[in-house]
């Protein structure tokens, strides 16, 4: 009687945790999952990441990885996705076993699956097999998406002008034209843009070679690429580079006659 009990307990329990899981899924449009893995050694290695990535459309969910272009409404809110991973658990003899985590936009965890495991001596299929198993709790989540009803509000973010063709960028009214003399004694103009609270947030996304930097369109604005030198980029296609100086980002420009400096807010 008493097993029977115990039994009967631990179902209403997972029934709970089961619909509170389902609760706080469905306010979340998309689920976000990274290139690797890191228990992999490779971006998407075995196509783990790309079956996770296609379980959970299989779902209902709209599912994307971290390197895929954002759907405007994401860009712009981070926090209508929920972020997925896959972790790899310690014990088990001879066993692999995974567990599919969620996570909010605030790296809360808001949802555990059930733990996937097999005997499966080779890691591509074993990973394969236990990434499925993993999912049949998710299957049963019967997860819709359905948003709040009110949200908190949103941190309104100025757009600025884009240069196109013959059209110019205003100043900032707080822009500073000051003189400096090179060594050879020719006056070289700079132009010392200071930092502006509605200057816009640019976003860095992962490419070969670099980082572009988008903004909230979102739209190209630079590309950086790489060099030897930490935390130093050059700008494709300009005599320039972005630097870190202290916890701020700094866009240097010199074309001869005049050396452009200016502060970036980028978010990487």
């Amino acid at each position: 009687m008493k097993t029977f009990r115990l039994i009967i307990g631990i179902l209403i329990i997972a029934s709970c945790q089961n619909i509170f899981s389902q609760s706080a899924l469905n306010q979340y449009k998309y689920i976000v999952i990274p290139n690797q893995f890191d228990f992999l050694k490779g971006r998407d290695q075995f196509q783990i990441n790309s079956l996770t990535k296609f379980l959970f459309n299989k779902n209902g969910f709209k599912a994307l990885l971290d390197d895929d272009k954002l759907p405007e409404d994401l860009f712009n809110d981070r926090c209508m996705a929920a972020y997925a991973n896959v972790l790899k658990l310690k014990g088990g003899f001879l066993r692999t076993k995974l567990q599919i985590e969620i996570k909010d936009c605030y790296g809360e965890v808001i949802y555990v699956s059930e733990i996937g495991s097999t005997k499966e001596k080779l890691y591509e299929k074993a990973y394969n097999i236990a990434v499925r198993k993993a999912f049949e709790s998710v299957n049963g989540l019967g997860y819709t998406y359905k948003p709040l009803e009110s949200k908190p509000e949103k941190q309104v973010v100025k757009k600025k002008s884009i240069v196109t063709n013959n059209q110019v960028i205003p100043k900032p009214k707080n822009t500073e034209i000051i003189e400096a003399k090179k060594p050879t004694g020719v006056t070289q103009k700079v132009e010392l843009i200071k930092n502006d609270e509605s200057k816009e947030v640019l976003y860095a996304q992962e490419i070969e070679g670099g980082f572009q930097l988008v903004d909230s369109e979102p739209k190209v604005v630079m590309i950086l690429l790489t060099t030897a030198a930490e935390n130093v980029f050059t700008v494709k296609g300009k005599d320039a580079v972005v630097f870190k100086k202290g916890d701020q980002w700094v866009y240097s420009e010199n074309n001869v006659e005049t050396a452009i400096e200016k502060n970036l807010t980028i978010k990487f």
